[in-house]
């Protein structure tokens, strides 16, 4: 399993990526938003596949900032 984190605008993001088949992928996404009493915390859980020989990480990156944009 990877760990990846990610800061998008006001959002800090990580994910744990586990390989679940040749060209597939687990996304195990948490991300936070604000500080104290307006802290915004989000989890998702997601499955997307893997292009063999692209930058895993920059898919991963991508597809975090596809969660968190389509969720908030």
């Amino acid at each position: 399993m990877q760990t990846i984190k990610h800061t998008s605008g006001i959002w800090n993001i990580e994910a744990k990526i586990q390989k679940t088949g040749d060209s597939n992928r687990l996304a195990i996404i948490s991300a936070m938003a604000g500080t104290g009493e307006e802290i915004i915390k989000s989890k998702h859980t997601v499955v997307f596949e893997h292009t063999p020989g692209c930058d895993e990480i920059a898919e991963a990156k991508a597809c975090m900032q596809r969660v968190v944009s389509n969720e908030h």
